[in-house]
């Protein structure tokens, strides 16, 4: 599009030029002056698509830029979702073990609960008998020392 546009400014350049150069003996001031603004349109013209051409440079290095910038994202993005779902399915696994693990604990330490509540249950009735089996020990000790006393105040 842009070589056509450079071709038909350079014809109707030539084709100006040629003309200007035949009518500038034939003709008045009045055509000259018009054949000098058309050359300076085609001037301009040519100025306008060079800039234009630029710019459409720039753009198109800008567009390659993004493109290539967008495809790194993405391929970041992916490697970095498969590393966090490897990661994820990782400590889903570690949450299960420490679930089983606790399970496990729970019921330890219910056992060991229990086992607690009979030793407790078990001291009690022992602590019973003992303060049972002290306070007839006691008594007992009391009266063979009174029996004593008494016997040796019997010999006396």
């Amino acid at each position: 599009m842009k070589s056509a546009m450079k071709s038909s400014a350079v014809i109707v350049f030539f084709a100006l030029h040629c003309y200007s150069a035949f009518a500038e003996h034939a003709l008045a001031n009045p055509v000259r002056d018009v054949l000098k603004l058309m050359h300076h349109l085609v001037e301009q013209i040519e100025a306008d698509g060079a800039a234009d051409e630029k710019a459409y440079r720039k753009f198109s290095i800008w567009c390659e830029d993004s493109a290539r910038n967008s495809d790194n994202a993405v391929k970041r993005a992916t490697q970095q979702k498969a590393h966090l779902e490897a990661k994820i399915s990782k400590l889903t696994s570690s949450i299960d073990v420490a679930g089983t693990k606790i399970d496990e604990l729970v019921s330890a330490i219910a056992e060991v609960e229990a086992e607690v509540k009979k030793a407790v249950v078990l001291r009690e009735k022992e602590h019973g008998a003992f303060v049972e089996d002290e306070h007839e020990l006691v008594e007992m000790v009391n009266a063979l020392s009174r029996a004593v006393k008494l016997l040796e105040n019997k010999d006396v």
